[in-house]
């Protein structure tokens, strides 16, 4: 059955607003949806498809304004590990016994954040985590990658001074591109969410800056869920170098990994062999092809699917198959 769109907001603990969009499958498996840097809960992945396609899928996204986006509260002292208790909060209002976490671009880390603290915050009730061409712990990548995602050296620490005229600057560029779209309708829907995400202005996305370019202080040596994770091979956006150092990251935070069984091609889409992680940029760690693998023994699995030729709008061509791939991880995770 599908489910009415609908939007509201909590009020946290502290007093500030929180701010959701629903939509989807009315008794589909909840989803909580973080955007990436100048979107917002308005955000449509498939256009005007979205509400179709996720209903299809058997999945009910409950998609959020982080923090200084849309109608949600800034909150100055904005970390990864706060917007995890801040999901705790939303997921108790809403009364969710069980859930998943995807995140795109910025808002990668941010669904990293949730399942890195499923042990202390959700327990059983976290079932996965996906990521979507998501933000790396570019802190760990080396001063090539740093400064092609930032535009600053790395010895240079950011701050909301340097944040804000790169966000400026950003959102100047995506108005453009938004307002030269030839179908009208996908002008509106890009418009109406830039548009959302800023009406309070620039402070939320700056602050997004601000965390991706520091230690992340993520608890991730307790990971205690899937973690799946898709990246663009010609994503110029966030280079798929930042999905290997992530990939490494997590495999470098517990165990080692060990062969993972390859994906079902009937229910996903098919990884494209990955033997050279990138074209451009000196990581530190190098990547290494062995790690697009799953943790072994009772660890859970994480895996890294590389699409060949795609870039960081991966999700408007893949929405479906995302989706379908987060329902079959967390009815595993519930045996």
């Amino acid at each position: 059955m599908a489910l009415r769109i609908v939007g509201g907001q909590v009020r946290l603990r502290d007093g500030r607003a929180l701010a959701f969009r629903e939509y989807g499958a009315d008794l589909g498996l909840p989803i909580i949806f973080t955007h990436g840097n100048l979107n917002s809960r308005l955000f449509e992945p498939v256009w005007d498809l979205t509400q179709e396609m996720t209903a299809n899928t058997g999945v009910r996204i409950v998609a959020v304004d982080r923090p200084g986006y849309g109608d949600s509260t800034f909150h100055e002292g904005r970390t990864y590990t706060s917007w995890a208790h801040d999901v705790r909060e939303l997921v108790d209002a809403l009364e969710l016994p069980r859930f998943a976490v995807l995140g795109f671009s910025s808002g990668g880390p941010h669904a990293l954040a949730c399942a890195a603290h499923k042990t202390t915050l959700f327990a059983n009730r976290l079932l996965c985590c996906g990521l979507i061409a998501s933000d790396g712990p570019y802190w760990l990548l080396g001063p090539d990658l740093y400064k092609y995602m930032f535009a600053i050296p790395q010895s240079t620490a950011m701050t909301k001074s340097l944040a804000i005229p790169r966000c400026t600057q950003a959102e100047q560029r995506l108005r453009e591109s938004y307002t030269c779209m030839a179908k009208e309708e996908r002008r509106t829907l890009a418009l109406r969410d830039l548009d959302h995400a800023i009406k309070n202005g620039l402070d939320g996305p700056a602050q997004d800056a601000l965390l991706e370019s520091s230690d992340w202080a993520l608890p991730l040596h307790r990971l205690a869920c899937p973690v799946w994770m898709w990246h663009g091979q010609s994503d110029d956006t966030v280079p798929p170098e930042a999905a290997w150092g992530l990939l490494d990251l997590l495999h470098r935070s517990s165990a080692p990994p060990t062969p993972c069984p390859a994906p079902n091609p009937d229910s996903s889409p098919t990884p494209s062999p990955a033997s050279n992680p990138g074209p451009g940029f000196a990581c530190s760690p190098s990547p290494d092809p062995s790690l697009s693998a799953c943790r072994g023994g009772a660890q859970p699995p994480i895996h890294l699917e590389l699409l060949e030729g795609e870039s960081h709008s991966l999700i408007r061509r893949h929405w479906g198959a995302i989706l379908h791939r987060m329902v079959l991880l967390s009815e595993t995770a519930r045996l």
